[in-house]
């Protein structure tokens, strides 16, 4: 459990240090770039998985925070 934990809190963080400017909110197009240029590449599948998971269809953005946010609800309910 604790690992999870640390996993969402060290994505959220990373998000955050990425976001220069504290929109709170990246296009798809820079989630894309920034998954590409840092650390490990995210496989095609994945990354669909992830923008699947965290872009909002009307604006076609993601709000990292509300992301981070569902994705501890989400390990919470499975425990």
């Amino acid at each position: 459990r604790s690992r999870s934990f640390k996993y969402i809190f060290h994505f959220f963080l990373t998000f955050e240090t990425l976001d220069k400017e504290g929109k709170a909110v990246f296009s798809v197009e820079e989630i894309k770039r920034l998954f590409t240029q840092f650390g490990e590449p995210f496989a095609q599948d994945e990354m669909d998985e992830l923008l699947n998971a965290a872009v909002t269809p009307n604006t076609r953005e993601v709000h990292y925070r509300t992301f981070v946010h569902h994705l501890i609800l989400d390990k919470e309910q499975n425990l």
